[in-house]
């Protein structure tokens, strides 16, 4: 069963299946999310909102601004800093780096 969340754009809530995010990013009060269409839609909300949200083990937080969807990573850097999802960068905390890769090797 593909879980969804329903996100606020203008006027209107769009119904949105999380398989489609690709990630998340904080930006001050608000959550960037780009979907595999390459939409983004702009919330007002917390990462950490968002994270419960979305309660999915597809999902893992690699750093405190970003939240990603692991099915959708495309490049992972050999030494764990950083992996590539639709050619963006995105960072790997050094706290959080043993868990991530705990994380993947049970998804992969």
């Amino acid at each position: 069963m593909t879980k969804s969340i329903f996100c606020k754009k203008g006027n209107i809530y769009i119904k949105t299946d999380t398989k489609d995010i690709c990630f998340a990013v904080a930006e001050g009060d608000y959550v960037s999310l780009t979907l595999k269409n390459k939409e983004t839609i702009l919330l007002r909300t917390s990462l950490t909102k968002m994270e419960e949200s979305i309660n999915s083990d597809s999902f893992f937080r690699t750093h405190r601004s970003w939240l990603i969807n692991i099915n959708e990573v495309d490049i992972l850097d050999v030494k764990g800093e950083w992996v590539k999802i639709e050619a963006i960068k995105i960072p790997i905390s050094r706290t959080r780096r043993s868990d991530f890769f705990k994380k993947i090797s049970r998804i992969g």
